[in-house]
């Protein structure tokens, strides 16, 4: 089942449960996606065609995957110590209006990022003497993605 054509003002972990694990979301305005020290979340997440106006997923482990695909996500994303997925993280040809801070992310399983925009950049390959760089166990498709990922620092100034 999947949730289509729908505004929500936000969306939680709470809000994931009470759907009754419906984690499809397909052309969908969503004002904000609050996952802050979640650390796992066992169901796969699949957005598509989303409006996501604030994105906020601290301490947020995907283990049974996530994928983005040709959604507007607006805003700074402060992505810290995620990964830890057990399966794939996809993004695919979205557009991220913001910095996209990875910090101390650790992805254990596959990550392809292919055919983003990154506007204002992202730190996925940057800050590596810092001692916090991100690491990658599995396989990783970076490819045709717009912007620079390898960035250093965390998006401020």
């Amino acid at each position: 089942m999947m949730v289509e054509k729908y505004y929500l003002k936000s969306l939680s972990l709470n809000d994931l449960k009470a759907l009754n694990g419906v984690c499809h979301f397909a052309d969908c305005v969503i004002d904000q996606v609050e996952l802050i020290g979640v650390f796992d979340i066992d169901v796969p997440i699949k957005m598509e065609r989303c409006i996501i106006n604030e994105l906020k997923i601290h301490s947020c482990w995907f283990n049974e995957g996530i994928t983005l695909k040709n959604c507007i996500i607006n805003g700074y994303i402060d992505y810290q110590m995620g990964g830890h997925n057990k399966k794939p993280i996809l993004l695919y040809q979205n557009v991220f209006t913001g910095f996209v801070n990875f910090f101390d992310c650790q992805f254990a399983s596959r990550v392809e990022i292919v055919e983003n925009v990154f506007v204002r950049g992202a730190n996925l390959f940057g800050n590596l003497n810092e001692g916090f760089a991100n690491t990658f166990e599995s396989e990783l498709i970076v490819s045709k993605n717009i912007g620079d990922l390898d960035l250093d620092g965390f998006g401020f100034g």
